[in-house]
């Protein structure tokens, strides 16, 4: 009896260093390994899983048994005579048709030697490819929002009032408008077509400028010479003073700018998206209002 524990534990020890991958278990009947934890198959080609270990008191000729749990959860049985020394083998064969994890529950004569387990998965699948989310980054609202207050009173103060928006700009600069007032850029622009009002329809040689200017065919200036055309239009809605007159600075343009203006030109803009953009550039000073 000594001799046969000193025997499963070096088997035991041996099977670990030689196969650092078996799953093994050690119980009150014997031992039981399985020779890999994972075989890959494919539709043309299955595998064959090896189990394997030594159970004590063998008396030569006792039939060793294992029932085979399948992924679906169907049971088979099996079962191999040991020697007279106590090692057994079990062979069974798997397939493409049962992936997953299978479990061997291994018995010897009226005692439990244990359960080892093994997968069966595709050779040739692709590995999953982890989907990671981009976090949206919020921030907190400005410190000097109401929450009693709704937004469409800081979106009609910073579209109508001039002096509103030069000072939301330099005192938040880290913040866009709809940022500070908790809502979406969506929102924001919804709120701003609700308080301008259904915008005039804007003409075609308009688009067609805008088309030339993206492509180069006329310059800066003699493209905002044609947006002066849609603020005097009330198409662009700018807050009326006295004596308003516009006029055109030498600052540069953004390359998004005009390459919304090429856009809208092609038709894969709408309006509201086009004149987003020609408000930035009176708010930026590069046309000026006064």
């Amino acid at each position: 009896m000594k001799f046969l524990l000193i025997l499963i534990f070096a088997v035991s020890f041996i099977g670990i260093i030689l196969a650092p991958n078996t799953f093994a278990v050690t119980g009150e009947g014997g031992t039981a390994f399985v020779e890999k934890p994972i075989y890959e198959v494919s539709r043309y080609e299955g595998a064959l899983v090896k189990i394997f270990g030594i159970v004590e008191n063998p008396r030569g000729g006792n039939w060793v048994f294992a029932t085979m749990t399948y992924p679906n959860g169907i049971m088979a049985e099996l079962k191999t005579p040991n020697s007279k020394q106590g090692p057994y083998e079990i062979f069974t064969l798997v397939d493409y048709d049962n992936l997953g994890k299978y479990s061997i529950d291994i018995r010897f004569e009226s005692k439990n030697i244990g359960i080892v387990t093994f997968e069966v998965v595709d050779k040739y699948a692709k590995p999953t490819e982890t989907v990671v989310e981009p976090k949206i980054e919020t921030k907190p609202l400005a410190d000097f929002v109401d929450p009693n207050l709704e937004p469409k009173y800081y979106v009609e103060r910073y579209t109508l009032e001039p002096n509103y928006m030069s000072w939301f700009d330099t005192n938040y600069p880290e913040y866009s408008i709809w940022d500070a007032i908790g809502i979406t850029e969506t929102e924001y622009l919804k709120l701003v077509k609700e308080i301008s009002g259904e915008p005039s329809v804007v003409p075609n040689w308009i688009k067609n400028n805008a088309g030339w200017w993206a492509e180069g065919q006329i310059d800066d200036f003699a493209f905002l010479l044609g947006i002066q055309y849609l603020i005097n239009e009330g198409v662009i809605i700018i807050p009326p003073t006295e004596d308003m007159a516009e006029s055109v600075t030498e600052q540069i343009i953004p390359i998004w700018v005009k390459n919304n203006a090429g856009w809208w030109a092609e038709g894969q803009i709408d309006d509201s998206s086009f004149l987003y953009g020609i408000q930035y550039l009176i708010k930026s000073g590069i046309i000026i209002v006064s």
